[in-house]
């Protein structure tokens, strides 16, 4: 691939990452679908439209999973990079995070730990890997990540198998969607999808063979293609909110459409894909590839802090108030959306930017 080219899809993934902090962000942040007890389609389209920020990511995973078969490497660099910062950060949660969101708490209050909550942390978190300190809950995709990545050897078997016989990409992509959709078909009742552990970790799998599949045909994808995908991506959301719709009158109700883990999940990917990868390329080698490219490489930090920041602000009462100043139907909740989202993604920024200058900053002098 020339240099130039390989430049544009860097910022196409760049966008996609962009793409995928907002939507975790606005799933994070969003009003719940029912309206004085009785559902509301218009709130369920918006719970559509951002759910799928970590299927974003898991893609963006299966994009350079396999470009590097230094197992241990691997490893390392999922240690040093996701481990070490997942682990420093909810240290710094589990001390300071009543005090940091104001939760009528002194800095010695907010330290102030029974022994209990020790072992609660050791017993019902580390061992059971899964998350259990405030302002962190969103972790669980990091704990997700590394089995993941550990799971490597396993998962570069199935792709060199697939890819020694004829049509391997298409037939591996049959296979897992129509396992998705007979998932989808039992709410979840097949692979039994979760947040935890293995439950996670096949969806995540899952995602990565797409991804890897995606990005080595990127190049196919063109401007027609791009604006199916465009509208692949709004068609199934409408489609999968008036299924969710209808799920919330059942005897039984289910969220399931909404999550990750679905087909519907991976056909709205896959459009959003096909429209970055076919329409943006305009961006390429402009001033705002420059701003892109840095902004995409902040998502990490950003996705860190994010949920501290929001509980923060809704400690102070700014989601209400906004939704006090839109109101509180479907327009007003969309505006809702849309500036808060932005407001907590901006805020995340800033506090990603001065946490890596004050990094860069540590590093000069330790140098010196």
């Amino acid at each position: 691939m020339k240099q130039s080219d390989k430049s544009k899809m860097d910022s196409m993934v760049q966008i996609l990452r962009i793409i995928g902090a907002f939507m975790v962000i606005g799933t994070h942040i969003k009003v719940g679908n029912y309206v004085e007890g009785v559902p509301s389609y218009s709130r369920t389209v918006i719970s559509c439209f951002v759910g799928d920020g970590v299927a974003v990511f898991w893609m963006i995973l299966g994009f350079f999973y396999f470009k590097n078969n230094d197992y241990k490497r691997k490893i390392s660099v999922m240690i040093k990079k996701i481990i070490i910062p997942m682990f420093l950060y909810s240290l710094i949660m589990f001390y300071f995070y009543d005090f940091i969101i104001g939760n009528d708490s002194t800095i010695l209050e907010s330290i102030r730990h029974s022994k209990e909550e020790y072992i609660y942390l050791i017993k019902d978190g580390l061992l059971k890997w899964r998350n259990v300190v405030p302002g962190a809950g969103h972790f669980w995709y990091l704990y997700v990540y590394a089995l993941v990545v550990i799971c490597y050897p396993a998962l570069s078997g199935i792709k060199q198998y697939c890819d020694s016989i004829k049509n391997g990409q298409i037939k591996l992509i049959i296979i897992m969607f129509s396992m998705l959709i007979f998932n989808d078909l039992s709410f979840n009742g097949f692979f039994e999808f979760s947040h935890h552990t293995f439950g996670g970790m096949i969806g995540g799998a899952i995602w990565v063979l797409i991804g890897d599949i995606v990005y080595r045909n990127r190049e196919k994808i063109n401007f027609v293609c791009g604006i199916m995908g465009l509208t692949i991506f709004v068609g199934i959301n409408f489609f999968r909110a008036f299924i969710q719709y209808k799920c919330y009158f059942r005897e039984d109700i289910t969220d399931e459409p909404l999550f990750w883990y679905t087909s519907y999940a991976v056909i709205s990917v896959l459009g959003i894909s096909m429209f970055v990868f076919g329409c943006l390329n305009f961006l390429d080698n402009t001033f705002f590839s420059i701003i892109i490219n840095h902004i995409g490489k902040m998502t990490f930090p950003v996705y860190i802090v994010h949920m501290c920041i929001r509980d923060f602000l809704n400690s102070k009462g700014y989601n209400a108030k906004i939704i006090l100043r839109f109101g509180n139907g479907g327009l007003g909740i969309l505006k809702y959306e849309i500036v808060y989202t932005l407001m907590i993604f901006l805020l995340s920024l800033f506090v990603s930017e001065l946490l890596f200058l004050i990094k860069l900053l540590i590093k000069t002098i330790i140098k010196k």
